[in-house]
């Protein structure tokens, strides 16, 4: 079995952003998603221009700001939140 990339538990809120390393802060996240991510708590929305706060999975409902395309498996932002996500996160795997 191939596997492309492992889960790695990542701080939801960096600890350089005094971020505690406690269970409310963490979340499993893909290893790709991470490494793009890095440290960032947000980034400029393309569509509005305003800076929005990355997507929380401790705090929202990933079907809220997200659709998963079955077809050609994207994923298409529904909200502010998921353009920023999307935008920092997923356009480099």
């Amino acid at each position: 079995m191939l596997v492309l990339a492992t889960d790695q538990i990542d701080h939801v809120i960096a600890e350089k952003h005094n971020g505690a390393t406690v269970l409310e802060n963490l979340a499993l996240s893909c290893s790709f998603c991470n490494q793009a991510k890095g440290s960032d708590i947000a980034s400029i929305d393309p569509e509005s221009g305003d800076m929005v706060r990355l997507y929380n999975p401790r705090i929202d409902d990933w079907a809220d700001h997200f659709l998963f395309e079955v077809e050609g498996g994207v994923i298409k932002p529904l909200t502010a939140i998921g353009r920023v996500t999307v935008k920092l996160c997923f356009n480099n795997i």
